[in-house]
C-alpha cells in the first residue's frame, strides 16, 4: 500500500504523524504539570496592563521585571477579556512547540534533504527538554519559534523578514540577541567574499534597528532601560563558577563517554558538526549560535540549572544530530558493497531512525512516565499564602519574600522582591554580598509581611545572635502554609509599636 505512495507524500504523512503525536504530548503534560513560579511575574504585569495600571508589577512604580515583554504585552488583551492567560499561556506553548518542530523540518530539509529532516524533526518531537519547556507557562516555547522562524527566513534570503523576526525576538526575551549577531557576523564575513552580500547585511540591520526603536524608545522614557532589571539582578545574586556551569552543560546535553549511550550522542552530535562545517553556507548559522550562545552563557556565570535557559538550542541540537546521521549513513554507503544500499538503504534509514527515535523516547518516558518530574513542590504552599494574604492583609501591606511569582499574582498585594528582579532597590543590597541577602532587605524595607521557607528562611535571617534578636523584635509568626508533600514556608508579620 504504502509502495503506491509518492516518496515525497509518504514524507508528508509521516511528519504529520510526528507533528501530531509532538502536539498530544505537550498539551497532555502541559495540563497536568505545574505553572513554574517565575511565570507569574510575566502574568500579573499583563493583569496590571489590562486593568489600565500600566505595564508595571507593583503599581506606580515603572520597572521592568519581567524578562519577557512582548510575551507579557501578547497575554495583556486576553487578560482584558477575560481568558484564563495561565491555561492559555500553555497552550500557546504547546503549540509554538510543534511548531518549533516543523521549523525543524524545514530548515533541516534545505541542507540536508527530507528524510534527514524528519529524523531531526521527530527528535525534537519527543525531547524531555522541549517537552517540559512547553508545560511551564514561560514563554520559551513560544521565543523560540520567533527565534528559528528568523533562521528560516535568513536561508531562505528574506533578508527583510529575518530583520522583523529577529527584532520581535529580542523583546521577547534579551538574550536572542546573539542570535542576530551570529546572522549579521555571518552574512558581513560573505560581505568580505562577494561585495553585494554587504547591501543585506545593511539592510537586515537597518531594518532590525527600525522596528526595535519603537521599544527601545519606549522602554527608556518609561522604565529608564529596555534591559530587564531582572537580568541585572540576576547576575548580582546568582554567580557561580565556570566549572559549575560547563558540568551543568555537559550534563543538560548528555555529552561524555561514561556509558554507551553518551559516547554514541557525543559522537553524532560531533559527526555532525564535521558535517556541516564542511558546507560553507548559510546553514552554518545554527551551529555557530550553538557555540556561541553556550560559551556566552557557560562564561558569564549566569546560573544555568534552570532549563528554560537551554531551550533555544535544542532544535540546532536536532539539526545538528541529523546531520550527524546523515553523514553516518554516507560513510556507510561508502564503504559497503555497490549493490547493498540501494537494495537495503532505505531499510537501514529507517531502522537507525527508529533505534535512534527509541533511546530518545526511553529518555521521555524516564522522566514523565517511569520518574515523572515531582511537582514544583513550592507552587501550592506559595498560592496559598497569596491567598491567605488577599483575604487577610490590608490593602495597602507590602510583602517581603525571595519566590515572588505565586504569592504576588494570588495576593495582588505590594511586593518587595529580596532578590531584586521587581524591586532594583534591593539589587545593592545583594551586589554586596555576592547573593541574596535575605537579612539585609529584611532591615532595609521592613515590609508589613515576610514569607520564609521553613528550611531555610528563618535561619538565613537569624543567623548571628543579634540578627536573632533584631527579627523577633520586630516580626511574630503569623501563618504557616504547606507540610507532607509540599514545602512549607511561615509567614511573619510586623509587631505594630
Amino acid at each position: 500500500m504504502l509502495k503506491k505512495i509518492p516518496a515525497h507524500w509518504t514524507v508528508v504523512l509521516v511528519l504529520l504523524g510526528v507533528v501530531l503525536i509532538a502536539l498530544a504530548i505537550r498539551v497532555s503534560l502541559a495540563l497536568r504539570y505545574p505553572t513554574l513560579d517565575d511565570a507569574y511575574i510575566t502574568f500579573r504585569y499583563a493583569r496590571n496592563l489590562a486593568r489600565g495600571l500600566g505595564f508595571v508589577y507593583n503599581p506606580g512604580e515603572h520597572v521592568l521585571g519581567t524578562t519577557t515583554p512582548l510575551f507579557a504585552l501578547v497575554l495583556a488583551p486576553f487578560n482584558f477579556f477575560g481568558f484564563d492567560i495561565i491555561l492559555l499561556s500553555k497552550l500557546i506553548n504547546s503549540v509554538a512547540s510543534t511548531i518549533n518542530v516543523i521549523l525543524v523540518f524545514m530548515i533541516t530539509r534545505r541542507r540536508l534533504g527530507e528524510w534527514a529532516a524528519v529524523v531531526s524533526a521527530m527528535l525534537l518531537a519527543i525531547t524531555p527538554s522541549a517537552v517540559w519547556g512547553a508545560s511551564t507557562g514561560m514563554e520559551t516555547e513560544f521565543n523560540v519559534t520567533i527565534l528559528f522562524a528568523a533562521g528560516y527566513a535568513f536561508i531562505a534570503k528574506r533578508y527583510a523578514l529575518t530583520a522583523v523576526l529577529s527584532a520581535l525576538a529580542v523583546i521577547t526575551r534579551a538574550d536572542d540577541l546573539l542570535f542576530f549577531l551570529v546572522i549579521i557576523g555571518w552574512q558581513s564575513l560573505k560581505g568580505l567574499r562577494v561585495k553585494r552580500e554587504w547591501g543585506h547585511a545593511i539592510k537586515m540591520a537597518s531594518v532590525f534597528g527600525l522596528c526595535l526603536l519603537p521599544w527601545v524608545w519606549f522602554a527608556m522614557l518609561y522604565f529608564g532601560s529596555p534591559i530587564p532589571s531582572s537580568i541585572l539582578s540576576k547576575a548580582a545574586a546568582s554567580r557561580v563558577s565556570i566549572f559549575d556551569n560547563a558540568v551543568l552543560y555537559v550534563e543538560q546535553f548528555g555529552f561524555g563517554i561514561n556509558t554507551p549511550r553518551a559516547l554514541v550522542a557525543t559522537f553524532l552530535f560531533l559527526l555532525g558538526l564535521i558535517y556541516l562545517g564542511h558546507a560553507h553556507d548559510d546553514f552554518l548559522i545554527f551551529p555557530f549560535y550553538f557555540g556561541v550562545y553556550s560559551a556566552a552563557f557557560v562564561l558569564l556565570g549566569v546560573r544555568l540549572g534552570a532549563g528554560w535557559y537551554w531551550q533555544p538550542l535544542w532544535p540546532t541540537y536536532c539539526i545538528i544530530f541529523g546531520a550527524g546521521i546523515k553523514w553516518l549513513i554516507e560513510i556507510i554507503q561508502h564503504f559497503s558493497p555497490p549493490r547493498f544500499l540501494p537494495q537495503h538503504g532505505k531499510l537501514i534509514s529507517v531502522m537507525l531512525a527508529l533505534l535512534i527515535a527509541l533511546v530518545w523516547f526511553g529518555s521521555l518516558k524516564a522522566r514523565f512516565i517511569d520518574n515523572p518530574l515531582a511537582a514544583d513542590k513550592a507552587i501550592p504552599s506559595l498560592e496559598a499564602a497569596g491567598r491567605w494574604l488577599e483575604r487577610n492583609a490590608a490593602a495597602d501591606a507590602k510583602i517581603g519574600l525571595e519566590p515572588i511569582g505565586a504569592v504576588g499574582w494570588f495576593s495582588d498585594r505590594y511586593i518587595i522582591d529580596f532578590v531584586a528582579l521587581v524591586s532594583p532597590a534591593g539589587r545593592e543590597i545583594n551586589e554586596r554580598l555576592g547573593a541574596v541577602d535575605f537579612f539585609g532587605n529584611l532591615r532595609a524595607f521592613q515590609p508589613d509581611y515576610y514569607l520564609a521557607w521553613e528550611d531555610q528562611g528563618v535561619a538565613i535571617v537569624t543567623a548571628t545572635p543579634e540578627q536573632h534578636e533584631w527579627f523577633y523584635r520586630h516580626y511574630q509568626q503569623a501563618a504557616r502554609f504547606g507540610g507532607g508533600d509540599t514545602i512549607s514556608f511561615i509567614l511573619f508579620k510586623k509587631i505594630s509599636r
